[in-house]
């Protein structure tokens, strides 16, 4: 099983993003150190199981916090997945 893993420009963003899928009830959503073969303005993302992700991406959106979404494994590494490629569901 893999994981999405969403980047931000801004620390802030992340942690907002990781507080409004807590308040959600989405546990499983941590924020970790941004991996370094990705680029983005900060050193932290959000990574979520994707088992959870379709719950997530709805949750973020709606609350205009999604950033730029990946998927993979900490150690296989992280490939971009387009929000198209991202069954998103309509409630939480």
């Amino acid at each position: 099983m893999g994981y999405l893993l969403v980047t931000y420009d801004r620390t802030t963003e992340a942690i907002e993003a990781a507080t409004l899928l807590e308040e959600a009830g989405l546990a499983e959503a941590v924020l970790v150190p941004r991996p370094r073969t990705l680029t983005a303005g900060c050193g932290v993302a959000l990574r979520i199981p994707w088992t959870a992700a379709t719950r997530a991406v709805g949750i973020l959106l709606r609350g205009a916090r999604l950033g730029s979404t990946y998927v993979g494994e900490p150690r296989k590494g992280w490939k971009p997945v387009p929000l198209h490629d991202l069954a998103v569901e309509s409630g939480t």
